[in-house]
């Protein structure tokens, strides 16, 4: 070995992919020799050469093998050898296709990633049409409904057709948000220059010292009788919008409020909606998701709260993301079985005249939760005696009032 041989990072013999690692780290070895010269050495040198780089772990486990002929032990492709059996243990088909079959193409990803990661997921799987189920895996695991119908378009289609129609569209939806940006600076340029050339009258600026302010001008445009609260005129909403620097300030306002009550947007009311879609690939997607559901339900408190709403979507499909909200079955789907989804998915339409709405509802919930608060200042003989003489006592203090107009807070009413 010669000073500027760099040698390589010890093998490590733990983890839970160790078959996969040793494959690799062999190549790697393999390159090690030739690109050093040490190909053509003898075999004992090249046994010397692979125990030394593959650390004192490996000199241990080299120690151990036992060899069925004399001499054995000096040969570089059986020692080789005994080092394959012993990185490659009895693998479990079963979890290695369940890794492969789970894997869906992930937020942000792009086609040649998720290809790459199906292929080493494959690699452990020993499928004999490997090609063909990483196609399906393209076709079905992707959430862009777009692509994921563009695929299915296609009567014959090969793995490398796939992965050129998923590279040209996202290619081309990259290029549509770039001329979206263009389009809305140059727009909003050519507003604002529209407003700065806009011609004011004598004595009066734009946003002139005589007058109070624009708000007072839209509302004298604008106004209506039916404007009016004590005299003062209230300014109607579309009139504040026209207003560039008011244009803002209400987005902020009305986008803070749809998502504050978004309830709508929940996915399950989402997959409700497109479980009955007109297009069938969407009713599929739906069903899809209800099934996965049911299927990763646990029985821990179901939080339904607004999801986060995406303002820029020209789809209900996408007000959400997918892959970061936690989907739960819609409770008016929790009786119909699997084969009464798919039949919706295929006809977009139910027979049902009746469905069973479980009565474990949120709003059942927080009734409960409001009994069993006050349940606890009167559980017990003399906690609930307390309860009823203190209500009791309250009583001969309210007042009686013959008409609304009477009508004043017990407070006032025990103060005199």
């Amino acid at each position: 070995m010669t000073d500027t041989c760099k040698g390589l990072e010890p093998f490590s013999f733990q983890g839970n992919n160790i078959s996969h690692e040793w494959k690799f780290w062999k190549q790697k070895f393999q390159l090690f020799l030739t690109a050093f010269g040490k190909s053509e050495k003898p075999d004992h040198i090249k046994i010397g050469i692979l125990v030394n780089q593959l650390g004192d772990e490996g000199l241990k486990i080299f120690n151990t093998f036992e060899y069925e002929n004399v001499g054995d032990d000096q040969k570089y492709n059986v020692v080789l050898c005994k080092f394959d059996t012993y990185c490659s243990p009895l693998k479990n088909l079963f979890f290695e296709h369940f890794k492969f079959f789970k894997r869906d193409k992930l937020q942000n990803e792009s086609i040649d990633q998720f290809v790459t990661a199906l292929k080493q997921l494959a690699s452990t799987c020993e499928f004999t049409k490997k090609d063909t189920l990483i196609l399906d895996r393209i076709v079905l695991g992707t959430h862009d409904l777009q692509i994921q119908e563009k695929l299915l378009q296609c009567s014959d289609l090969k793995l490398a057709q796939a992965i050129d129609i998923c590279r040209a569209m996202e290619n081309s939806a990259v290029t549509q948000r770039e001329i979206s940006k263009e389009s809305e600076s140059i727009s909003s340029f050519v507003k604002k220059r529209k407003e700065d050339n806009r011609p004011v009258s004598t004595g009066q600026s734009r946003y002139g010292s005589n007058s109070d302010s624009d708000d007072e001008s839209m509302e004298k445009e604008s106004s209506r009788p039916d404007e009016k609260v004590q005299g003062s005129k209230i300014t109607p909403l579309r009139n504040k919008i026209k207003s560039p620097r008011k244009l803002k300030e209400l987005k902020a306002v009305a986008k803070s409020s749809l998502q504050r009550n978004a309830f709508m947007a929940h996915s399950e009311h989402i997959l409700l909606g497109m479980l009955f879609d007109s297009l069938k690939h969407i009713r599929a997607f739906a069903g899809k998701r209800i099934e996965k559901a049911r299927q990763t339900e646990t029985r821990a408190h179901r939080v339904f709260k607004p999801p986060q709403v995406n303002f820029e979507t020209e789809d209900y499909i996408n007000l959400i993301d997918w892959q970061s909200t936690r989907v739960t079955k819609p409770p008016l789907m929790a009786d119909f079985s699997k084969e009464e989804i798919e039949m919706i998915v295929n006809s977009g339409s139910s027979d049902r005249k009746e469905f069973k709405i479980p009565l474990h509802t949120q709003a059942v919930e927080r009734v409960v939760k409001e009994v069993t608060a006050a349940s606890k200042h009167v559980f017990g003989v003399q906690e609930r005696e307390g309860f009823i003489r203190s209500g009791l006592l309250d009583r001969k203090y309210l007042p009686k009032f013959e008409t609304k107009r009477q009508y004043t807070f017990a407070t006032a009413v025990l103060q005199k």
